[in-house]
């Protein structure tokens, strides 16, 4: 399995393409962020929410639903964090 730092490496990468994508598109992206990082038996669960929640706890700011990034290696599962 790949090292915990690169794996969190990867989401951020594809999360910052996304948001570039998003932003070059014209669309109003918000900034997500890693938000936790679980080692299970085959993979790194990685997942992430919105800057702005993780700053201010303030859960107008939660990313609700499952997300799926596209370019990390099958050794790093993420998903869309709700809340903590």
């Amino acid at each position: 399995m790949i090292e915990r730092d690169a794996a969190v490496q990867m989401v951020e990468e594809e999360l910052e393409r996304n948001y570039q994508r998003d932003l070059a598109a014209g669309l109003e992206p918000i900034r997500m962020a890693v938000a936790h990082v679980k080692q299970h038996e085959l993979a790194w669960v990685i997942s992430w929410t919105s800057e702005e929640y993780l700053r201010i706890r303030n859960p107008d700011f939660m990313v609700a639903g499952v997300g799926v990034l596209e370019n990390v290696p099958s050794e790093v599962r993420t998903n869309v964090c709700s809340a903590r």
